[in-house]
C-alpha cells in the first residue's frame, strides 16, 4: 500500500488568494485556482498539473486566465456589488476545475 500526502496551502497576499493542492504519490492530474482582484481589474488562473509518474516529476499541463473590469477598488462606494462582480470568474473556475 502506498501513501497519499495531500498538503493544501491557503495564501493571501495583497487580494491574492491561493489554493494549492499536491498529492505526491502517483501519476495524477491537480488542480488550483488563483484569484488577484486589483484595482486595475480581477483576474482567476486556474492551473492543471500533473505530479508523481516513476520519478516524482511535476508538469504543468495548463493556466487558463479570465480578466474581468472593473477591479474590485471601484465597488468602494456601493460595496454591497463587489461580490456579484466576481461572479462569471467563480463559474469560470468551476467550468474549468472537474468535480472531484
Amino acid at each position: 500500500n502506498s501513501v497519499v500526502m495531500r498538503p493544501i496551502c491557503v495564501v493571501s497576499l495583497a487580494g491574492v488568494a491561493l489554493l494549492w493542492s499536491a498529492c505526491l504519490a502517483g501519476a495524477e492530474k491537480h488542480h488550483g485556482i488563483v484569484f488577484d482582484a486589483g484595482s486595475s481589474g480581477s483576474r482567476i488562473h486556474v492551473y492543471t498539473w500533473e505530479t508523481g509518474g516513476s520519478h516524482g516529476s511535476f508538469d504543468l499541463v495548463s493556466d487558463d486566465l479570465l480578466k474581468m473590469k472593473p477591479g474590485l477598488s471601484s465597488f468602494k462606494d456601493d460595496p454591497s456589488k463587489a461580490g456579484s462582480s466576481l461572479d462569471a470568474l467563480l463559474t469560470y473556475g468551476y467550468e474549468k476545475v472537474p468535480e472531484a
